[in-house]
């Protein structure tokens, strides 16, 4: 079996672990493009094509709004400087599990378009001095997740006692 192929755009000889997968081509599973010319590829066409890309996009996410929400927050978790040691379908797999909000109660919402409403599912690390993995996180909804801010769940809970306490006589 080959361990090598080249390049149908740049005509350069790489391994095959250089070429995206393609399940249309019965030779070895492998686009005929390598990565970087396939990245080229796809910009160049996501910009002669843009309505039709943003109509497929936006498709897509409705169709998938999980997988979406998914990568979208692993992405800008690591962007904003976190460590993150998690999977996309891990990720994934605990938002199917979570339809509503464990703090409120209120039925999370994944799709990106009405934009930040309350409800918007929200990861939240369970330890704040720890990265992001599979056992310190879980998802809330972005009202609980803003309130709780930094603070350690304890530390959460008292200051929401504290609030309660205050009020309880109904004076606002």
């Amino acid at each position: 079996m080959k361990t090598k192929k080249k390049c149908s755009i740049c005509k350069k000889l790489l391994p095959l672990s250089n070429f995206p997968n393609d399940i249309s081509n019965k030779t070895n599973g492998k686009s005929g493009r390598c990565f970087s010319c396939n990245k080229k590829y796809c910009k160049e066409y996501q910009h002669t094509h843009k309505e039709k890309y943003i109509l497929s996009k936006r498709n897509w996410v409705i169709k998938n709004p999980i997988r979406d929400w998914a990568d979208r927050t692993i992405r800008n978790h690591k962007r904003n400087g976190f460590t993150v040691y998690l999977l996309q379908e891990e990720l994934v797999k605990k938002a199917e599990e979570t339809t509503h909000c464990p703090l409120c109660g209120c039925k999370l919402r994944y799709l990106p378009f009405e934009g930040h409403q309350y409800n918007t599912a929200s990861l939240d690390r369970i330890n704040n001095e720890k990265h992001i993995d599979v056992n310190n996180m879980w998802i809330i909804c972005r009202e609980c997740n803003a309130m709780k801010g930094r603070k350690p769940m304890r530390e959460y809970v008292e200051y929401c006692r504290t609030i309660v306490n205050k009020y309880d006589g109904g004076e606002l």
